[in-house]
């Protein structure tokens, strides 16, 4: 006949003993599950990357700069002039944002008003069109490297 502590068979010390077993386990899962399951603020590997663009050596405010990836699986990026030229580049995804994933990048630009006309929308380009195009810009490409300061200075003519 079982005791009056409800200790039979040793049944409380036994599911005291589990129940700490249990949470040592549950508490190593949790720290390998954070160690290894890429729990991390940068899981894309983005590096910063900044640079200017000049237009004729002018520093001009609202010009859209976009790293196109040569590889097929890379993701793009894109920053917006400050009025002196200056950008910085944001990565679609990044927990963060800034920077780019290192490899090799096409350089596209572009900067567009749009004006009502006769109740029609007009697109006014602000630099010339060839520069939205990386195959007809003339720029090469320019690799974006981890660890290394990755700023890249553009001087874009408009003749």
């Amino acid at each position: 006949m079982p005791n009056s502590n409800n200790n039979f068979f040793g049944y409380k010390p036994f599911l005291k003993n589990m129940s700490r077993k249990f949470i040592v386990l549950i508490f190593v899962t949790i720290i390998v599950f954070i160690v290894f399951c890429g729990c991390s603020d940068n899981p894309l590997g983005v590096v910063k990357v900044k640079g200017t663009v000049t237009v004729d050596g002018k520093g001009v405010d609202g010009i859209s700069v976009t790293f196109i990836p040569v590889d097929p699986n890379g993701r793009s990026v894109t920053g917006i002039t400050q009025a002196d030229g200056s950008f910085v580049l944001t990565t679609t995804g990044a927990k963060y944002g800034a920077g780019a994933i290192p490899g090799k990048y096409d350089v596209a630009f572009n900067k567009v008003e749009f004006e009502i006309v006769n109740e029609k929308i007009i697109d006014k380009f602000l630099i010339p069109p060839k520069y939205r195009n990386p195959a007809e810009s003339g720029i090469e490409p320019v690799e974006v490297e981890k660890g290394k300061l990755n700023v890249f200075n553009f001087d874009l003519t408009t003749n």
